[in-house]
Protein backbone atom coordinates (compact mmCIF):
# COMPACT_ATOMS: atom_id res chain seq x y z
CA UNK A 1 0.00 0.00 0.00
CA UNK A 2 1.16 3.39 -0.99
CA UNK A 3 2.75 5.40 2.53
CA UNK A 4 2.11 8.62 2.27
CA UNK A 5 3.96 11.36 4.85
CA UNK A 6 3.03 15.43 5.36
CA UNK A 7 5.77 17.54 6.87
CA UNK A 8 4.23 20.32 8.73
CA UNK A 9 5.61 21.90 11.63
CA UNK A 10 2.53 24.78 11.88
CA UNK A 11 -0.09 22.85 10.05
CA UNK A 12 -3.28 24.29 10.90
CA UNK A 13 -5.38 21.17 10.85
CA UNK A 14 -3.29 19.97 14.54
CA UNK A 15 -2.83 24.08 15.99
CA UNK A 16 -7.10 24.42 17.18
CA UNK A 17 -7.17 21.07 18.64
CA UNK A 18 -4.02 20.85 20.81
CA UNK A 19 -2.65 22.60 23.37
CA UNK A 20 0.35 21.23 25.33
CA UNK A 21 2.74 22.40 27.99
CA UNK A 22 6.51 21.89 28.08
CA UNK A 23 8.42 21.27 31.72
CA UNK A 24 11.57 21.51 31.33
CA UNK A 25 13.56 19.97 34.43
CA UNK A 26 16.53 21.80 35.33
CA UNK A 27 18.96 19.53 37.07
CA UNK A 28 23.06 19.09 37.30
CA UNK A 29 24.87 15.89 38.14
CA UNK A 30 28.85 16.61 38.80
CA UNK A 31 31.00 14.63 37.24
CA UNK A 32 34.31 13.60 38.77
CA UNK A 33 36.81 10.99 37.28
CA UNK A 34 37.90 7.84 39.30
CA UNK A 35 41.39 8.48 38.82
CA UNK A 36 41.32 12.01 40.44
CA UNK A 37 39.74 9.85 44.33
CA UNK A 38 42.54 9.51 45.91
CA UNK A 39 41.12 6.00 47.19
CA UNK A 40 45.23 4.55 48.01
CA UNK A 41 45.42 7.23 50.47
CA UNK A 42 45.51 6.54 54.43
CA UNK A 43 42.79 9.17 55.16
CA UNK A 44 40.51 7.47 52.48
CA UNK A 45 40.88 3.91 54.29
CA UNK A 46 37.10 2.28 54.38
CA UNK A 47 36.24 -0.75 55.82
CA UNK A 48 33.54 -2.85 54.88
CA UNK A 49 30.52 -1.70 56.81
CA UNK A 50 28.58 -5.22 56.60
CA UNK A 51 31.02 -8.38 57.67
CA UNK A 52 34.03 -6.22 56.87
CA UNK A 53 36.41 -8.81 55.39
CA UNK A 54 33.78 -12.11 54.87
CA UNK A 55 32.76 -12.26 50.92
CA UNK A 56 29.18 -9.80 50.57
CA UNK A 57 26.97 -9.01 47.73
CA UNK A 58 25.14 -5.84 46.49
CA UNK A 59 21.49 -5.35 45.11
CA UNK A 60 22.23 -2.39 43.84
CA UNK A 61 25.49 0.40 42.90
CA UNK A 62 26.01 3.96 42.41
CA UNK A 63 24.46 5.67 39.36
CA UNK A 64 21.95 3.36 38.25
CA UNK A 65 18.67 4.77 36.79
CA UNK A 66 15.76 4.39 39.79
CA UNK A 67 12.55 5.74 38.83
CA UNK A 68 13.40 9.27 40.31
CA UNK A 69 16.61 9.95 40.67
CA UNK A 70 20.28 8.49 40.01
CA UNK A 71 20.92 5.79 43.17
CA UNK A 72 23.27 7.53 45.71
CA UNK A 73 25.31 4.59 46.98
CA UNK A 74 25.44 0.87 47.77
CA UNK A 75 22.35 -1.32 48.64
CA UNK A 76 24.24 -4.15 50.57
CA UNK A 77 22.60 -7.43 50.57
CA UNK A 78 22.13 -8.61 54.57
CA UNK A 79 20.78 -12.32 53.08
CA UNK A 80 16.82 -11.21 53.99
CA UNK A 81 17.60 -10.83 57.65
CA UNK A 82 17.57 -7.67 60.35
CA UNK A 83 19.70 -6.85 62.60
CA UNK A 84 23.07 -7.53 61.07
CA UNK A 85 25.89 -5.29 63.29
CA UNK A 86 26.51 -1.65 60.83
CA UNK A 87 30.67 -1.14 61.37
CA UNK A 88 31.43 2.57 61.20
CA UNK A 89 33.71 2.37 57.54
CA UNK A 90 36.14 4.92 58.98
CA UNK A 91 36.72 6.65 62.52
CA UNK A 92 35.18 9.87 63.10
CA UNK A 93 31.51 11.69 64.74
CA UNK A 94 28.16 11.10 64.02
CA UNK A 95 27.03 14.67 62.47
CA UNK A 96 23.33 13.66 61.78
CA UNK A 97 20.50 11.07 62.81
CA UNK A 98 17.13 10.54 61.73
CA UNK A 99 13.69 7.98 62.15
CA UNK A 100 11.65 8.67 59.95
CA UNK A 101 8.92 6.29 57.83
CA UNK A 102 9.66 7.51 54.47
CA UNK A 103 12.73 7.58 52.52
CA UNK A 104 16.04 6.34 54.34
CA UNK A 105 13.93 5.48 57.18
CA UNK A 106 16.48 5.08 59.91
CA UNK A 107 19.73 6.78 59.37
CA UNK A 108 23.21 7.50 60.48
CA UNK A 109 25.66 10.38 58.87
CA UNK A 110 29.12 9.90 59.97
CA UNK A 111 31.82 12.55 59.48
CA UNK A 112 35.25 12.25 58.98
CA UNK A 113 38.87 13.47 59.27
CA UNK A 114 39.03 13.77 55.56
CA UNK A 115 36.04 15.63 55.40
CA UNK A 116 33.57 12.91 53.79
CA UNK A 117 30.94 11.64 55.62
CA UNK A 118 29.59 8.17 55.23
CA UNK A 119 25.47 7.16 55.22
CA UNK A 120 24.12 4.16 56.59
CA UNK A 121 20.35 3.84 56.32
CA UNK A 122 17.49 1.35 56.63
CA UNK A 123 18.14 0.84 59.76
CA UNK A 124 16.70 -1.30 62.33
CA UNK A 125 17.98 0.89 65.46
CA UNK A 126 21.16 2.53 66.11
CA UNK A 127 23.59 1.64 68.91
CA UNK A 128 25.64 2.91 71.90
CA UNK A 129 24.95 6.86 73.05
CA UNK A 130 23.50 8.12 69.77
CA UNK A 131 19.99 5.39 70.78
CA UNK A 132 20.14 6.89 73.90
CA UNK A 133 20.05 10.54 72.79
CA UNK A 134 17.78 9.57 70.05
CA UNK A 135 15.34 8.38 72.71
CA UNK A 136 15.58 11.16 74.81
CA UNK A 137 14.63 13.56 72.25
CA UNK A 138 11.89 11.55 71.40
CA UNK A 139 10.26 11.50 75.20
CA UNK A 140 11.05 15.40 75.02
CA UNK A 141 9.15 16.05 71.66
CA UNK A 142 6.49 13.56 72.37
CA UNK A 143 7.66 12.90 68.30
CA UNK A 144 8.61 9.21 66.83
CA UNK A 145 9.79 10.75 63.81
CA UNK A 146 12.78 13.12 64.47
CA UNK A 147 16.23 14.37 62.79
CA UNK A 148 19.32 15.49 65.38
CA UNK A 149 22.19 17.36 64.57
CA UNK A 150 25.49 16.46 66.63
CA UNK A 151 28.80 18.87 66.72
CA UNK A 152 32.34 17.25 66.13
CA UNK A 153 33.59 15.29 69.23
CA UNK A 154 30.04 14.70 70.85
CA UNK A 155 29.32 11.61 69.75
CA UNK A 156 33.32 10.10 68.61
CA UNK A 157 33.26 6.72 66.70
CA UNK A 158 35.86 4.90 65.76
CA UNK A 159 36.29 2.82 62.40
CA UNK A 160 34.42 -0.90 63.01
CA UNK A 161 32.35 0.71 65.83
CA UNK A 162 28.93 -0.99 65.56
CA UNK A 163 27.12 2.00 65.40
CA UNK A 164 23.98 0.50 64.45
CA UNK A 165 21.59 -2.27 63.05
CA UNK A 166 20.65 -3.48 59.90
CA UNK A 167 17.00 -3.36 58.88
CA UNK A 168 14.33 -2.57 56.53
CA UNK A 169 13.14 0.76 57.35
CA UNK A 170 11.71 4.07 55.15
CA UNK A 171 11.42 3.40 51.77
CA UNK A 172 13.39 -0.02 51.69
CA UNK A 173 11.81 -2.69 49.77
CA UNK A 174 13.31 -5.55 51.71
CA UNK A 175 16.03 -5.95 54.37
CA UNK A 176 19.43 -4.32 53.20
CA UNK A 177 21.87 -1.69 54.19
CA UNK A 178 22.18 1.56 51.88
CA UNK A 179 25.76 2.80 52.27
CA UNK A 180 26.84 6.44 50.77
CA UNK A 181 30.48 8.14 51.09
CA UNK A 182 29.46 11.98 50.80
CA UNK A 183 32.56 14.64 49.92
CA UNK A 184 32.83 17.60 51.07
CA UNK A 185 30.20 19.29 49.24
CA UNK A 186 27.61 15.97 50.23
CA UNK A 187 27.91 14.89 46.44
CA UNK A 188 27.81 10.98 46.27
CA UNK A 189 30.87 9.46 44.97
CA UNK A 190 30.69 5.94 44.01
CA UNK A 191 31.86 3.94 46.77
CA UNK A 192 33.28 0.90 44.53
CA UNK A 193 36.28 2.98 43.73
CA UNK A 194 37.60 2.21 47.30
CA UNK A 195 38.28 -0.89 46.27
CA UNK A 196 36.45 -3.44 48.65
CA UNK A 197 37.59 -6.84 48.51
CA UNK A 198 34.06 -8.22 49.87
CA UNK A 199 32.31 -7.43 46.54
CA UNK A 200 33.50 -9.37 43.44
CA UNK A 201 32.94 -8.52 39.97
CA UNK A 202 34.15 -9.95 37.02
CA UNK A 203 31.26 -10.26 34.64
CA UNK A 204 30.23 -7.61 32.05
CA UNK A 205 27.65 -5.60 31.53
CA UNK A 206 24.36 -7.06 29.54
CA UNK A 207 22.61 -5.10 26.89
CA UNK A 208 19.07 -6.22 26.43
CA UNK A 209 17.38 -3.78 23.61
CA UNK A 210 18.28 -0.55 21.25
CA UNK A 211 15.93 1.80 20.85
CA UNK A 212 16.15 4.37 18.16
CA UNK A 213 14.34 7.47 17.31
CA UNK A 214 13.48 9.84 14.75
CA UNK A 215 15.03 13.32 16.19
CA UNK A 216 12.83 15.81 13.93
CA UNK A 217 10.33 15.72 10.86
CA UNK A 218 12.42 14.80 8.15
CA UNK A 219 14.18 11.52 9.83
CA UNK A 220 12.48 7.95 9.16
CA UNK A 221 13.60 4.85 10.43
CA UNK A 222 12.79 1.70 8.22
CA UNK A 223 10.49 3.92 6.69
CA UNK A 224 8.53 5.52 9.62
CA UNK A 225 8.59 8.81 11.92
CA UNK A 226 8.76 7.92 15.90
CA UNK A 227 11.00 5.58 18.22
CA UNK A 228 11.58 1.84 17.63
CA UNK A 229 13.45 -0.70 19.76
CA UNK A 230 15.69 -3.45 18.33
CA UNK A 231 16.42 -6.67 20.43
CA UNK A 232 20.07 -7.86 20.01
CA UNK A 233 21.93 -11.04 20.44
CA UNK A 234 25.25 -12.09 21.68
CA UNK A 235 27.61 -13.12 19.08
CA UNK A 236 31.26 -13.20 19.01
CA UNK A 237 31.63 -11.19 22.55
CA UNK A 238 29.43 -8.56 20.91
CA UNK A 239 26.13 -7.83 21.41
CA UNK A 240 24.37 -7.30 17.61
CA UNK A 241 21.05 -5.90 16.42
CA UNK A 242 19.36 -8.92 15.05
CA UNK A 243 17.08 -6.99 12.80
CA UNK A 244 17.97 -4.88 9.76
CA UNK A 245 18.04 -1.38 9.80
CA UNK A 246 17.58 1.41 7.31
CA UNK A 247 17.03 5.25 8.43
CA UNK A 248 16.94 9.00 6.78
CA UNK A 249 17.94 12.14 8.54
CA UNK A 250 18.58 12.34 12.44
CA UNK A 251 18.83 9.53 14.58
CA UNK A 252 18.90 9.35 18.64
CA UNK A 253 19.86 5.80 20.35
CA UNK A 254 18.51 4.34 23.55
CA UNK A 255 19.94 1.62 25.17
CA UNK A 256 18.07 -0.81 27.41
CA UNK A 257 21.34 -2.58 29.21
CA UNK A 258 22.55 -3.41 33.08
CA UNK A 259 25.80 -4.38 35.16
CA UNK A 260 26.00 -8.41 36.52
CA UNK A 261 27.80 -9.16 39.59
CA UNK A 262 29.64 -11.79 40.80
CA UNK A 263 27.23 -13.95 43.16
CA UNK A 264 24.08 -12.47 42.78
CA UNK A 265 21.43 -11.97 40.21
CA UNK A 266 20.48 -8.42 40.79
CA UNK A 267 20.59 -6.14 37.98
CA UNK A 268 23.21 -3.17 38.82
CA UNK A 269 23.67 0.00 37.02
CA UNK A 270 26.72 1.08 33.92
CA UNK A 271 28.82 4.03 34.63
CA UNK A 272 30.47 4.46 31.90
CA UNK A 273 28.89 5.17 27.46
CA UNK A 274 30.83 5.80 25.24
CA UNK A 275 29.20 5.72 21.45
CA UNK A 276 31.53 5.51 18.49
CA UNK A 277 29.93 6.57 14.17
CA UNK A 278 32.25 5.37 11.90
CA UNK A 279 35.16 5.11 14.33
CA UNK A 280 34.77 8.57 15.61
CA UNK A 281 33.45 9.16 19.63
CA UNK A 282 30.51 11.75 19.49
CA UNK A 283 29.48 10.68 22.76
CA UNK A 284 30.38 9.84 26.18
CA UNK A 285 28.62 9.79 29.77
CA UNK A 286 30.20 9.07 33.42
CA UNK A 287 28.64 8.84 36.38
CA UNK A 288 31.02 8.96 38.88
CA UNK A 289 29.70 12.02 41.34
CA UNK A 290 25.94 12.25 42.25
CA UNK A 291 24.75 15.89 43.20
CA UNK A 292 22.22 15.19 45.89
CA UNK A 293 20.62 18.06 45.29
CA UNK A 294 19.64 17.44 41.72
CA UNK A 295 19.60 14.11 41.39
CA UNK A 296 16.18 13.96 40.37
CA UNK A 297 17.85 15.38 36.72
CA UNK A 298 17.71 12.05 35.80
CA UNK A 299 14.75 12.62 34.16
CA UNK A 300 16.57 14.58 31.60
CA UNK A 301 18.13 10.93 30.91
CA UNK A 302 15.67 8.89 31.08
CA UNK A 303 12.85 7.98 28.37
CA UNK A 304 10.15 8.53 31.03
CA UNK A 305 7.06 7.90 28.40
CA UNK A 306 8.57 4.40 28.16
CA UNK A 307 9.49 4.46 31.79
CA UNK A 308 5.90 5.39 33.17
CA UNK A 309 3.99 3.14 30.85
CA UNK A 310 6.89 -0.11 30.88
CA UNK A 311 9.01 0.19 33.55
CA UNK A 312 11.89 0.30 31.41
CA UNK A 313 14.74 2.49 32.11
CA UNK A 314 16.20 3.26 28.76
CA UNK A 315 19.79 5.33 28.98
CA UNK A 316 19.31 7.99 25.99
CA UNK A 317 22.98 8.35 24.04
CA UNK A 318 22.52 11.62 23.00
CA UNK A 319 21.86 15.18 24.86
CA UNK A 320 18.20 16.15 24.47
CA UNK A 321 17.03 19.37 24.25
CA UNK A 322 16.98 20.94 27.78
CA UNK A 323 18.97 18.10 29.29
CA UNK A 324 21.51 20.39 31.50
CA UNK A 325 23.71 17.40 32.89
CA UNK A 326 27.22 17.12 33.62
CA UNK A 327 27.62 13.75 33.03
CA UNK A 328 29.07 14.27 29.59
CA UNK A 329 32.15 14.66 27.31
CA UNK A 330 33.61 15.18 23.80
CA UNK A 331 29.65 14.62 22.60
CA UNK A 332 29.53 16.03 18.63
CA UNK A 333 26.11 17.71 17.51
CA UNK A 334 24.39 16.21 21.01
CA UNK A 335 25.28 12.93 19.96
CA UNK A 336 22.63 12.81 17.55
CA UNK A 337 23.69 10.75 14.58
CA UNK A 338 23.30 12.30 10.92
CA UNK A 339 22.16 9.34 8.48
CA UNK A 340 22.48 10.65 5.09
CA UNK A 341 24.14 8.86 1.96
CA UNK A 342 26.56 6.31 3.85
CA UNK A 343 26.12 3.57 6.19
CA UNK A 344 26.87 3.97 9.72
CA UNK A 345 28.18 1.49 11.87
CA UNK A 346 27.71 2.36 15.63
CA UNK A 347 29.37 1.06 18.31
CA UNK A 348 28.38 1.65 21.98
CA UNK A 349 31.25 0.89 24.71
CA UNK A 350 29.78 0.52 28.33
CA UNK A 351 32.20 -0.16 30.90
CA UNK A 352 31.32 -1.32 35.12
CA UNK A 353 33.10 0.23 38.19
CA UNK A 354 35.63 -2.85 37.97
CA UNK A 355 36.73 -2.06 34.66
CA UNK A 356 34.75 -4.61 32.92
CA UNK A 357 33.87 -3.90 29.11
CA UNK A 358 30.89 -4.90 26.91
CA UNK A 359 30.43 -3.92 23.51
CA UNK A 360 27.24 -3.15 21.13
CA UNK A 361 27.43 -2.74 17.68
CA UNK A 362 24.64 -1.99 14.89
CA UNK A 363 25.01 -0.79 11.44
CA UNK A 364 21.93 2.04 9.84
CA UNK A 365 21.95 2.01 6.46
CA UNK A 366 20.79 4.92 4.49
CA UNK A 367 17.25 5.06 2.66
CA UNK A 368 15.37 7.42 0.40
CA UNK A 369 12.62 9.60 2.41
CA UNK A 370 8.77 8.67 2.09
CA UNK A 371 7.35 9.56 -0.37
CA UNK A 372 5.44 13.75 0.31
CA UNK A 373 1.79 14.97 -0.87
CA UNK A 374 1.15 18.13 -0.50
CA UNK A 375 -2.69 18.06 0.22
CA UNK A 376 -4.87 16.01 1.55
CA UNK A 377 -8.88 15.50 1.00
CA UNK A 378 -11.58 16.47 3.11
CA UNK A 379 -10.98 14.20 6.44
CA UNK A 380 -13.99 12.00 6.89
CA UNK A 381 -12.86 9.93 9.48
CA UNK A 382 -11.35 11.13 12.78
CA UNK A 383 -7.56 10.90 12.56
CA UNK A 384 -5.48 9.17 16.04
CA UNK A 385 -3.31 10.70 17.56
CA UNK A 386 0.23 10.15 19.41
CA UNK A 387 2.89 12.14 21.84
CA UNK A 388 6.49 11.91 20.90
CA UNK A 389 8.54 14.07 22.46
CA UNK A 390 7.42 17.86 21.34
CA UNK A 391 6.32 16.02 18.10
CA UNK A 392 2.48 15.18 17.72
CA UNK A 393 1.69 12.69 15.12
CA UNK A 394 -1.64 12.53 13.77
CA UNK A 395 -2.62 9.36 11.67
CA UNK A 396 -4.78 9.67 8.59
CA UNK A 397 -7.23 7.25 7.16
CA UNK A 398 -7.60 9.28 3.93
CA UNK A 399 -4.32 8.05 1.92
CA UNK A 400 -4.07 4.58 3.29
CA UNK A 401 -2.67 3.32 6.82
CA UNK A 402 0.23 4.59 6.65
CA UNK A 403 -0.85 8.60 6.05
CA UNK A 404 0.83 10.36 8.92
CA UNK A 405 1.29 14.11 9.35
CA UNK A 406 3.69 15.55 12.01
CA UNK A 407 3.28 18.93 13.96
CA UNK A 408 6.48 20.17 16.66
CA UNK A 409 4.19 21.90 19.49
CA UNK A 410 7.34 23.66 20.51
CA UNK A 411 6.82 25.47 17.44
CA UNK A 412 2.73 25.85 16.27
CA UNK A 413 1.36 28.95 17.63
Amino acid sequence: MKRCSILKSNNRVLSFILVFSIRIVAAQTSVQPASSIESGSESNKYIFPINPGIQNTLAGTMGELRRTHFHSGLDIRTNNTIGLPVRAAQSGYISKAAKSPYSYGNVLYVTHPNGHTTLYAHLDRFSGKIAEYIRAEQYRTQQSQIELKFAPGQLPVSQGDTIALSGNTGSSSGPHLHFDIRDVNMDAINPLHYGFDEIKDKIAPVVSTIALRTMDADSRINGKFGRFEFHVVKSGGKFKALSPIHATGNIGVEILAYDRMDNTQFQCGINEYSVLVNGKNIFNQHINKIDMELTRGILSLMDNSVMETRGKRFNRLYVDDGNPLSIYSGVINQGIIRIESQTASIQINMKDSYGNKAEANLQIEPEQKSEMIASLDAIKTPASFERLGHYVIARLPNCGSNAELYSDVNKTA
